[in-house]
């Protein structure tokens, strides 16, 4: 991993643009100095309240430290969940607030980079519920299936998008195998908010990568929406997880 991160800055420090340039940065028109995106720079800090409450959480359920906090499910068991559960939204927010002030490659990397970590998290979440697994082989599944997703996100950037929705269909499938086979109790309405917003906001970030609903210069962006609306969606899923607390689901 450090080889790739050292390869990387190699490439994108010396000045490599990002992939979607020039013509393809959805719909926010490109200034040619400063924050190149405005409206889509600001909003990727949706992410950061999101793992702000997480952490705040967190640290609530550690200090009550009854016994009801640590039953139900893996992320109410191991705090090392919720950690890594923030820390990919943090990498989302600012990675994505980066790329988009900036166009540089290594924006873009980072950018995509939180998005398969929240991805690869959410796959391994539901496995480890299929077929339990322990901390140790947990952390070096994680750490492999991203070190991974990095190396084709920097050999064929193209493809960044599809993994991505790769990653969330099979984790999709896998949560509801494991809500018809028993492991997971967690309240379903939580899974179906995350699910329901981000349906809610792919047909917005596809009308404005299309510049279908476009206004360059507007206050209002629908790659914006898109930031916000997936931050929620990541906060619901968090709720999800958490809700495993009490094994009637919530």
């Amino acid at each position: 991993a450090a080889l790739v991160w050292w390869w990387l800055g190699g490439q994108v420090w010396g000045g490599r643009p990002a992939t979607c340039l020039p013509s393809a940065c959805f719909c926010e028109a490109v200034r040619a100095t400063g924050i190149r995106q405005p409206a889509n720079t600001i909003s990727s800090f949706g992410f950061l309240p999101v793992a702000i409450l997480i952490v705040q959480r967190l640290v609530r359920r550690a200090r009550s430290a009854s016994a009801a906090d640590r039953t139900g499910g893996l992320l109410n068991q191991d705090p090392v969940y919720s950690i890594l559960f923030a820390a990919a939204l943090i990498v989302i927010g600012l990675g994505s607030a980066f790329y988009h002030a900036s166009f540089t490659f290594v924006g873009q990397a980072i950018d995509v980079s939180g998005m398969y970590l929240l991805g690869t998290f959410a796959v391994l979440y539901a496995t480890s519920r299929l077929r339990p697994m322990g901390r140790i082989p947990v952390a070096l599944s994680y750490v492999a299936l991203n070190a991974v997703l990095i190396a084709l996100l920097l050999s064929v950037p193209a493809l960044r998008r599809y993994l991505f929705a790769l990653l969330i269909i099979v984790a999709i499938g896998l949560e509801i195998r494991a809500r018809r086979t028993g492991p997971a109790t967690a309240a379903p309405r939580y899974f179906v908010g995350a699910i329901g917003l981000v349906g809610l906001g792919f047909p917005i970030w596809n009308l404005d990568l299309s510049r279908v609903a476009c206004a360059p210069f507007g206050l209002l962006q629908g790659h914006a929406v898109w930031h916000l609306l997936t931050a929620l969606a990541a906060g619901s899923l968090y709720l999800y997880y958490e809700s495993e607390n009490d094994p009637a689901g919530g």
